[in-house]
């Protein structure tokens, strides 16, 4: 039997030509991309970073399904709604579902404070009113001063009628930021109707601190009870007996109301609104909270490198620290009073929005600390001349009824 190569020898010799062994050439197969060494160094990687990845979901999700916490509060929601203060809770196994009431005397009408875990209105006077009527434990972690904040313009209006000044030994380099406000002088200019281009201000709009409602707000309740004050007979706050119903609110009103019912807004709150662009048409002088102007100035500081030098902040001679109550009605509740009394992160935070943290211990940032961190000086409340007073609650609450509105209300607290 023929073999294979007999039959290709026989082919040669027929055709004559020359026919060449095949070659075989041996691919080899393709390498895997597991056989790289910088492939298994990754893969190694990746293993560490997932298994340390587990460990830290496994922790934050232990966090994610920990309590929430549900509280109602006004201006005072700034803190809670700053994601660094959201962090920090979240690690103590905390978050916190804030309603915003629209103005701390709303804290007290509708559904009862007891049904959250904690309510903060943003006074004193506020406060008091709820744990006297619901109960609850209470702290006030931090203070913020009723102040009046104004475009640079117009409060240089209110230097040269000698109802401001600016306050020298406070000020950051190169401007004015913060001023003394002369309460009677300023009152005086605006019930006599003096209007802003007389002071040299482009403006034919009469002199007004616009403040919002009264009725909802508690830095329009606490504004008119400091302008109450100033325009009572004997330059005292007026007084109420709400069982005989005497007193010389009735008086303070009688003066109040004209003048102050063509400057109080609707609004519970300005800050927003003046610190938007629409703030120079909005309101030239505006009643807020010190915490709000400090804030926005740091915020501006770091983004932009240095302050906003179109607003500025003045303190009234007649000022009202006021002082946030936090209510907890529940286990949970007390818990947040007791870490905001005493986590030393969150009283930090505190300060770098722009709080007053109370009793500060030593090492402690200081609302100073925060403000000399971003170059700005530390502002001063008193003047030589500064009164402290607010009415009595049955006062303030005859008070507001008589000159607002919100008659129908009642007390609005």
């Amino acid at each position: 039997m023929a073999s294979p190569d007999d039959h290709v020898d026989g082919y040669a010799e027929q055709t004559g030509e020359i026919v060449a062994e095949p070659v075989f050439t041996v691919i080899a197969p393709p390498e895997s991309t597991f056989r790289h060494r910088p492939y298994l160094i990754g893969l190694a990687l990746l293993t560490v970073v997932c298994v340390a990845g587990g460990a830290t979901l496994l922790a934050v999700g232990m966090t994610h399904h920990s309590t929430q916490l549900r509280g109602v509060m006004s201006s005072k929601k700034d803190y809670f709604e700053d994601s660094e203060v959201a962090r920090l809770l979240m690690k103590e196994g905390l978050r916190v579902q804030v309603t915003d009431s629209r103005g701390a005397q709303n804290i007290t009408k509708g559904q009862r404070p007891s049904h959250y875990d904690f309510v903060m209105p943003s006074g004193q006077v506020v406060g008091q009113t709820v744990v006297e009527y619901w109960g609850g434990n209470s702290t006030i972690p931090f203070t913020s001063p009723l102040v009046v904040v104004g475009f640079r313009d117009y409060v240089n209006g209110l230097v040269l009628g000698k109802a401001a000044e600016p306050q020298r030994s406070a000020q950051p380099q190169g401007a004015d930021l913060y001023y003394y406000l002369d309460m009677t002088a300023f009152v005086e200019l605006s019930v006599k109707g003096t209007r802003w281009r007389e002071l040299g201000v482009p403006s034919d709009n009469r002199i007004r601190a616009y403040a919002p409602d009264a009725c909802k707000s508690y830095s329009g309740a606490a504004y008119l009870g400091l302008v109450s004050g100033v325009l009572s007979r004997n330059g005292e706050p007026p007084v109420w007996n709400p069982v005989t119903k005497q007193g010389t609110v009735p008086d303070a009103a009688a003066r109040i109301a004209p003048w102050w019912e063509s400057g109080g807004l609707p609004d519970e709150g300005l800050s927003d609104k003046f610190f938007s662009h629409e703030g120079p048409t909005f309101a030239p002088l505006a009643v807020v909270y010190e915490h709000q102007f400090l804030n926005h100035q740091m915020r501006h500081v770091e983004q932009y490198g240095s302050p906003d030098l179109t607003r500025v902040v003045l303190y009234p001679s007649r000022h009202h620290h006021t002082e946030p109550w936090i209510v907890a009605f529940t286990e949970n509740g007390n818990r947040l009073l007791d870490l905001l009394r005493t986590n030393r992160d969150l009283r930090r935070r505190a300060a770098e929005i722009g709080f007053r943290p109370m009793d500060p211990q030593q090492g402690e940032l200081t609302l100073a600390d925060a403000l000399a961190a971003r170059g700005l000086s530390m502002p001063s409340i008193n003047s030589s001349d500064s009164r402290t007073e607010l009415p009595n609650r049955p006062a303030l609450a005859e008070l507001i009824k008589e000159v607002t509105r919100c008659r129908e209300s009642g007390i609005p607290w």
